[in-house]
C-alpha cells in the first residue's frame, strides 16, 4: 500500500494524531484561520471531563496512594497502590519548585483527605484526613544495608575514628556476605553441572522412601492380624514411649492380691477331682485348700509346714491317751452325779408317802 500511494503521490498520514485528525467530523463552516482548533469551535477543553473545573484552577487527575494508610474520617485501612479520582491544584512553590495539593474522596465513607507535594524532601505531606501508618523494622533482620541518616554522614565526615570504626564492621560484614554468596554460586554450580549425580541421589532416595513404606505398612497389617483389630497397628515413636513411660500405674498391693487370688482358684481348680466327686477326694481338697490359706496366711514354707505335721503326728498317741482319761473322768462324774439326783428323788417320794 505505501508503494501505491508513493506512486499516486498520496500524503499519507505520519502520526497517529494526524491518522485520527482524519476520523474527526469536521463542520462545514469550521475555519481553521478564524477558530484555531475544534476544541475553541466547539467550546471545550482537551482534557474534557477532568477539566470541568478548570475556571477554579483544578484539574481531575488519577492519584494514588503512596504508602498504607488510615482515613481519620473512618478509621479504616487504605492500602499502597489503591487509585483515586483527585483534584489537583497549585498550592504554593519550593523556590522554583511548584507544591501541587491533591483532594480525594475516600471510596469507604465520601471523606475527604488531602495530600501535598514536598519537593523539599522528595516526599509526600499529609494535610488533612489521612493519616500515614506507621511500619517499624530493622534493616539489619531484614538482612537490607541500612541507609544513613544526614547526621550520621556529618559524623563520618568529621570523625575518622567513628568513621574507621564504621569501615572495619562494613568489611567484616562483607567477608561473611561474600562467603555465603560463595556458597550460593557452589551449589548452583553443582545443580547445573552435576545433572546425572543429582538425578541418581533423588531415585536412589525415592526408592528407600518407598521401600520404607511398603516395609511399615507390611508390618502394620501383621501386627492387626496378629491382634486381631480392624484397623492399622502404626508402629512406636519416641513421643510415645516418651508418654508411656510417665504413665504412673498403681501399687503392687492391688497386684498381689490379685495373683494370690488367681492362685487360690487355680488351686481349687486343680484339686477337683475329674471323673465325678466323693467325699475322700471332697475332704483332701479341703486340706489342700486350708493348707494353702495357712501358708499364705503365716508365711511358713510348705516344706516347714510339711516338718510340723510330721511332728504332730509323732505327739498324736500321747495325746489321745490324755484325751481318753479326760473323757473317762468326764463320764464317771456326769454318772455320779446323775446317780445323787435318783437318790434324792427317792427319798423326797419315801418322806412324803410316811406323812400320809
Amino acid at each position: 500500500f505505501a508503494r501505491l500511494f508513493s506512486r499516486y503521490n498520496l500524503n499519507l498520514p505520519k502520526k497517529m494524531g494526524e491518522r485520527k485528525g482524519t476520523n474527526k467530523w469536521i463542520p462545514p463552516d469550521f475555519d481553521p484561520e478564524k477558530h484555531g482548533s475544534l476544541n475553541k469551535y466547539h467550546g471545550s477543553h482537551p482534557l474534557g471531563i477532568q477539566a470541568r473545573k478548570i475556571h477554579e484552577g483544578i484539574v481531575i487527575v488519577r492519584f494514588e496512594m503512596p504508602w498504607n494508610a488510615w482515613c481519620l474520617n473512618c478509621n479504616q485501612h487504605i492500602g499502597k497502590g489503591v487509585r483515586y479520582n483527585a483534584e489537583k491544584k497549585r498550592a504554593g512553590k519550593y523556590f522554583s519548585t511548584t507544591i501541587y495539593e491533591f483532594k480525594l474522596k475516600c471510596h469507604l465513607c465520601s471523606g475527604f483527605m488531602v495530600i501535598q507535594t514536598d519537593p523539599q524532601n522528595s516526599d509526600f505531606k499529609l494535610i488533612s484526613g489521612v493519616k500515614k501508618r506507621t511500619q517499624e523494622w530493622d534493616a539489619e533482620d531484614a538482612g537490607v544495608p541500612e541507609l544513613l541518616d544526614s547526621k550520621e554522614k556529618e559524623r563520618m565526615n568529621s570523625d575518622p575514628f567513628y568513621r574507621l570504626e564504621k569501615g572495619t564492621e562494613a568489611e567484616n560484614k562483607h567477608k561473611e556476605t561474600k562467603t555465603s554468596l560463595e556458597e550460593l554460586v557452589e551449589q548452583q554450580f553443582i545443580r547445573t553441572t552435576a545433572d546425572g549425580m543429582l538425578n541418581r541421589l533423588a531415585r536412589k532416595r525415592f526408592r528407600d522412601e518407598k521401600h520404607a513404606t511398603l516395609r511399615a505398612s507390611a508390618e502394620s497389617s501383621a501386627e492387626s492380624n496378629r491382634l486381631n483389630v480392624p484397623f492399622a497397628v502404626v508402629s512406636e515413636t519416641e513421643e510415645d514411649a516418651m508418654k508411656a513411660s510417665a504413665v504412673e500405674f498403681k501399687r503392687s498391693s492391688i497386684k498381689g492380691r490379685f495373683q494370690a487370688k488367681h492362685s487360690l482358684q487355680r488351686a481349687n481348680v486343680k484339686s477337683r477331682p475329674m471323673f465325678g466327686s466323693s467325699a475322700a477326694m471332697e475332704e483332701k481338697r479341703k486340706k489342700k485348700l486350708d493348707a494353702l490359706q495357712l501358708v499364705k496366711r503365716t508365711g511358713i514354707s510348705p516344706k516347714d509346714l510339711k516338718l510340723i505335721s510330721s511332728q504332730s503326728k509323732k505327739q498324736a498317741p500321747e495325746n489321745a491317751g490324755i484325751k481318753m482319761m479326760q473323757k473317762d473322768a468326764c463320764q464317771e462324774e456326769q454318772k455320779a452325779d446323775s446317780m445323787s439326783g435318783s437318790l434324792g428323788s427317792i427319798m423326797t417320794y419315801v418322806d412324803g408317802s410316811g406323812s400320809d
